[in-house]
């Protein structure tokens, strides 16, 4: 793959915790040069052998216009963190957030435990060529 002629950037950013056993989750990001990088953590009050992920993404290609969904599943989290269900985006966007912080290969996630990042950025090489000028909505 060769240079994007476009970068990516994030205008807003919010990290949630949905449920129990979550303790304390937070994140916010910085734009240098053409990039944006995203730092935060993840702390559980209790050990997780199991849990549920759901993973979307829309593309919003103009003011006004229905987004166009690129992803949105439910997946066993534990299994993803192990082998990333055969998903080559999310293999990527794993192996991108190993190198930039520290997160479990596999569960149960250790209570009390920072899992962090640090720098953490998408790349736009690792994106089509052809991907259209967008806002997107993400949410994991």
């Amino acid at each position: 793959m060769g240079k994007r002629p476009f970068n990516l950037y994030f205008t807003e950013l919010n990290c949630s915790l949905y449920n129990e056993p979550g303790e304390e989750f937070k994140c916010w990001y910085h734009n240098i040069k053409y990039r944006t990088f995203v730092d935060g953590f993840l702390i559980m009050s209790k050990d997780v052998n199991a849990f549920q992920m759901r993973a979307k993404c829309e593309i919003i290609r103009s003011e006004g216009s229905a987004p166009m969904t690129l992803f949105d599943f439910t997946t066993d989290g534990c299994r993803l963190l192990d082998v990333a269900s055969g998903n080559n985006i999310l293999k990527v966007s794993l192996d991108y957030m190993r190198k930039s912080g520290h997160f479990p290969d596999r569960c149960p996630l250790v209570a009390k435990e920072n899992y962090s990042l640090t720098n953490f950025y998408v790349d736009a090489d690792m994106l089509p060529s052809y991907t259209p000028e967008c806002k997107c909505n993400m949410s994991t």
